[in-house]
């Protein structure tokens, strides 16, 4: 059926919840959508649930009162039909702490337009108007989600994202079928629906901070600053600059203050502040930095910059790169990083063997990482000819 008959209605009570779920449950695949907003709170508050079967299309209201949301969760661990999703990562960060789990099996459909060669990270509307030739409404989108009653306006806009997609889908899985890169995509997905990468461990949040130092005492601190300020930000749902903002964090574990006088004095930290229980915490946060023994304390390993020769090979590589995705047709980003250029210029081929990255292994090794070595080691020609780039065996 296509996406303009598709019937649209509002869902906001359990029954008519339940009602949908049930005859979605036959479906041969569902396309999902989220509209949240995290403006003024550490976790996304859920809004909407879109959500597209083969014959209709419906808003869930996630703020009603009136639903309970388990029969949704259960629909989206019915593993009998993919769950079609565009750059899923923030709706997976949803699900895992709403749902307590991810939607199965994901099909993402950014990563497959990557794989049939669209672009690097393409943007919905973009994928919307290569594959099916619509041009998105975008009057709603930065809508405020949170108030109610929902226009009409709304509901179309926020439906629209998943009635769309089933189209660009059905374009997507025929061009996979003709490229034979189904197994493409099932490596991405699972990477994605790696759950570890939605949860925020508090001691892990100092590695966000820009720290332009490697001293061990400094490191320490501002790891049990920043892992105080995390969980502050988790139990109070606010962002982490309503609490503290980085750089006032970053002067605190420089100045290393004890009392509530020396405090006052950095930047940042009101007298309020100070003298109340955040004080105490920061006070506390930073003696547990200084007790904290040497072998505990994980330091960053900053990378010396590339000399010239690893420059140009580096620039080489990325070349190579580029003219190899064109040739199958797929995204540059894809088959090779530009973190995994950059190990591969550090490193005398030699050392390559030792090297744990994605585009010496599998099917990238086999498009790119091979011509790689030969390019490095002399056994490949790479520059313009006909005023196109052109690779090719040395003589």
């Amino acid at each position: 059926m296509s996406s303009t008959n598709l019937h649209i209605r509002l869902i906001e009570t359990s029954e008519q919840l339940l009602t949908f779920c049930t005859s979605a449950q036959s479906a041969s695949f569902l396309t999902i959508d989220t509209e949240f907003m995290r403006e003024k709170t550490y976790f996304p508050q859920l809004c909407l649930v879109q959500v597209a079967s083969d014959v209709e299309a419906v808003v869930i209201d996630t703020l009603s009162k009136a639903i309970n949301l388990e029969p949704l969760w259960r629909l989206f661990m019915n593993t009998s039909m993919p769950k079609v999703l565009h750059a899923a990562s923030q709706d997976l960060e949803i699900f895992v702490r709403t749902a307590g789990g991810l939607p199965s099996p994901l099909f993402d459909t950014q990563v497959a337009a990557m794989v049939v060669g669209l672009g690097d990270q393409i943007g919905y509307d973009k994928l919307i108007k290569e594959t099916v030739g619509s041009v998105i409404d975008k009057t709603s989108r930065y809508s405020d989600w949170t108030l109610r009653p929902l226009s009409k306006r709304q509901i179309d806009y926020a439906a629209g994202d998943v009635t769309h997609l089933r189209d660009a889908y059905a374009v997507l899985i025929e061009r996979l079928t003709q490229q034979d890169r189904f197994s493409w995509v099932d490596e991405e997905m699972t990477k994605l629906c790696d759950t570890s990468r939605y949860q925020n461990d508090p001691m892990n949040a100092y590695k966000r901070l820009k720290v332009r130092t490697d001293k061990t005492r400094f490191i320490a601190i501002l790891q049990q600053l920043a892992a105080w300020r995390e969980a502050e930000a988790q139990n109070r749902d606010i962002p982490r600059g309503r609490v503290l903002r980085d750089d006032t964090l970053l002067d605190l574990a420089g100045a290393e203050p004890s009392t509530v006088e020396a405090l006052r004095k950095v930047r940042g930290i009101t007298d309020k502040m100070a003298e109340g229980l955040i004080g105490k915490a920061i006070i506390r946060a930073i003696n547990n930095g200084l007790a904290t023994p040497k072998d505990k304390i994980f330091i960053p390993k900053r990378k010396p910059a590339l000399t010239d020769e690893q420059s140009a090979k580096l620039s080489l590589l990325k070349m190579l790169a580029s003219v190899k995705a064109a040739e199958v047709g797929t995204a540059t980003r894809l088959l090779a990083s530009t973190a995994d250029l950059e190990e591969l210029a550090r490193a005398p081929v030699d050392d390559w063997g030792g090297i744990d990255i994605s585009c010496l292994k599998g099917w990238r090794n086999e498009l790119f990482g091979e011509a790689a070595r030969a390019l490095v080691s002399g056994k490949l020609w790479i520059g313009f000819s006909d005023g196109q780039i052109t690779v090719r065996n040395q003589l």
